[in-house]
């Protein structure tokens, strides 16, 4: 018997189709093409609406076809599933698909990479999205607390890289985990400040993100380098001491061959310390502002040699204590 049953032959599939388990019941599965199937016994398939993309685009603009690319129900509400397409559309049902709604309107007209039902709230739910193949490489991540209706950019401090996919904490929902183009970032505040996550996970793009709430692991699936895991409650490799007075920012970011650093205002105009930390915490590079509130970082090491490829951190500091951070992207 084909695993296919009921999915017509006709219909749109993405390289990378989505398929997913109900968040309530394992039995009860989801598979996208234009449209969202669901079966209940992993091998007959019925459509649940029409098509929910803006049709066969032909491969233009951005390549796109007019095909899902994610799907996910509620873990609180069985009625409740999110699916999102390559042409920038995410639309939500409340009625297990007897009707779907359109909530896209607010977001940027690009690939959605995923979207996630929120494992505290039925009305909140995040979206990542990719500007890769418009060549754009701002980070878009988006969430949403009443079903679409509006939506929040909550990107924050993430690099210039497209975010392919994100895990929330169920224990501590401020806490996001996001896979990007150049690695996977943590958040505490809820997508406001972000750093890199952990010291051993290569300079490579990051497609796929799963958190298991019970082992607390949380794993990376790659683009070609293997997969990864992390255990989200070990101590982080570089011990937060960002006081939040100072917002630091470098550009470009990604790097190639240097950067400039900038600081806000509430930073004090005398004599300030910038430091280029690997996130190990080992001190890369060094350096001192005074009456400035911007630097030039060559994209050397301080013993003159090119930084190799990878995350850092920036911090600014004065009298010892530290003002502000941003995470840094050098490229090859």
């Amino acid at each position: 018997m084909s695993a296919m049953s009921g999915i017509s032959g006709s219909d749109r599939h993405n390289w990378n189709t989505p398929i997913r388990f109900d968040a309530t019941n394992p039995d009860r599965m989801y598979y996208g093409t234009q449209r969202v199937y669901r079966s209940t016994n992993g091998t007959s398939w019925t459509a649940i609406r029409g098509d929910l993309t803006g049709g066969s685009g032909g491969g233009a603009p951005g390549q796109v076809h007019g095909t899902l690319t994610t799907i996910d129900s509620s873990p609180l509400d069985a009625s409740v599933i999110w699916a999102g397409s390559d042409d920038g559309r995410v639309q939500v049902t409340t009625n297990s698909g007897g009707a779907w709604t359109d909530v896209s309107g607010m977001l940027p007209d690009r690939w959605i990479t995923s979207v996630h039902a929120s494992p505290v709230s039925r009305e909140t739910a995040y979206v990542t999205i990719s500007g890769f193949r418009w060549g754009e490489p701002l980070p878009h991540l988006f969430r949403t607390t009443d079903m679409g209706a509006s939506w929040t950019a909550i990107a924050g401090t993430l690099p210039e890289a497209p975010a392919n996919d994100l895990a929330i904490d169920p224990s501590d929902p401020a806490r996001l985990f996001a896979a990007t183009d150049v690695g996977v970032f943590e958040s505490r505040d809820g997508g406001g400040v972000s750093s890199v996550l952990g010291s051993d996970l290569p300079n490579v793009v990051v497609t796929s993100l799963a958190l298991d709430p019970v082992t607390r692991r949380l794993t990376a699936g790659t683009y070609g380098r293997s997969i990864f895991s992390y255990d989200i409650d070990q101590p982080s490799a570089v011990a937060e001491t960002v006081s939040g007075v100072a917002h630091v920012t470098v550009s470009p970011n990604p790097a190639r061959g240097g950067a400039t650093i900038r600081w806000s205002d509430a930073a004090p105009a005398g004599l300030v310390q910038v430091d280029l930390l690997s996130v190990s915490g080992r001190r890369v590079w060094s350096s001192e502002a005074r009456g400035s509130r911007e630097i030039r970082w060559d994209g050397r090491e301080a013993s003159g040699r090119s930084a190799p490829a990878g995350a850092y951190f920036m911090t600014v500091r004065t009298g010892g204590r530290e003002l502000g951070r941003a995470t840094l992207v050098l490229g090859r």
